[in-house]
């Protein structure tokens, strides 16, 4: 065989491999990532609080502004994404429609500094809160991977919580230990898995399996932390929908800030 065609059979076999790996859902993910603008770093590392080994979640991705027009204000959203290739596996997850277990959890919101004027107006609250909870959305509180699979689903679970954790913390060490401006507003931390398969809802209510597109799952007591976490668990054709959604958010929350005169003008 001449050299040119052993090259070409080998290329043939790494893109064979290449497929056969998780690696084309994670391009195609940090494909749409670049395509609306967030700042990505694959392959975010932080040390596993349990086990204290070293390890990854696929993307840590960051959007947002600061405003120095208002005083230093600031408003930024870290995307932490882990991708889960499913194959021949399934998850169905047990989900609600009602209000248990749908509450907010604070573990999500990082305020830098003073508390302002603009975080407690009702608008911007109300904008703030779609960025990571939907009252239409099903809540999932537990799961099951049918056919003995191997649960990946609580794997990266875990991987997107304690990867948030590391993260939060990180940005708590550099506030505490550097000379940084007194930046004052909020930083949010969100958990995302996608999945390049279908998934599956059992609705306690009704009794009925269905696929679904995008749901919330919260844990408790996963990881490092011990309150209740909210992840959000999407197919991959729900990501475009979901980031552009998302960064309609984050503009109008920066453009309110930036605008923004109190109604008291002694408030800050």
């Amino acid at each position: 065989m001449k050299l040119m065609d052993k090259q070409k059979s080998l290329i043939e076999k790494i893109k064979s491999d290449l497929v056969e790996s998780g690696y084309p859902l994670e391009i195609e993910v940090m494909k749409e990532l670049l395509k609306y603008n967030w700042l990505v770093t694959p392959q975010y590392h932080y040390k596993d609080p349990i086990e204290g080994k070293e390890r990854s979640v696929d993307f840590l991705c960051l959007k947002g502004g600061n405003i120095q027009s208002k005083d230093y204000e600031q408003f930024y959203v870290n995307l932490i994404i882990e991708c889960k290739k499913l194959e021949d596996k399934q998850w169905v997850l047990f989900t609600i429609t009602d209000a248990i277990g749908r509450e907010n959890p604070e573990a999500y919101i990082q305020f830098v500094a003073n508390s302002r004027d603009w975080m407690m107006d009702f608008n911007i609250s109300l904008e703030i809160d779609k960025l990571h909870y939907n009252k239409e959305i099903p809540v999932a509180l537990n799961h099951y991977i049918p056919f003995n699979k191997k649960d990946s689903l609580y794997e990266a679970l875990n991987q997107s919580i304690n990867g948030l954790y590391s993260k939060k913390n990180q940005v708590n060490k550099e506030l505490n230990e550097y000379d940084f401006p007194v930046w004052n507003g909020y930083i949010m931390f969100v958990p995302i898995i996608v999945v390049d398969n279908n998934l599956y809802q059992y609705n306690i209510a009704s009794d009925e399996i269905s696929e679904i597109d995008f749901l919330y799952y919260r844990t408790t007591g996963m990881g490092e932390i011990g309150d209740s976490c909210i992840v959000e668990v999407m197919r991959k054709d729900k990501l475009s929908e979901y980031l552009s959604k998302l960064n309609v958010a984050i503009d109008q929350i920066l453009s309110f800030i930036d605008t923004y005169e109190p109604t008291d003008p002694n408030a800050v």
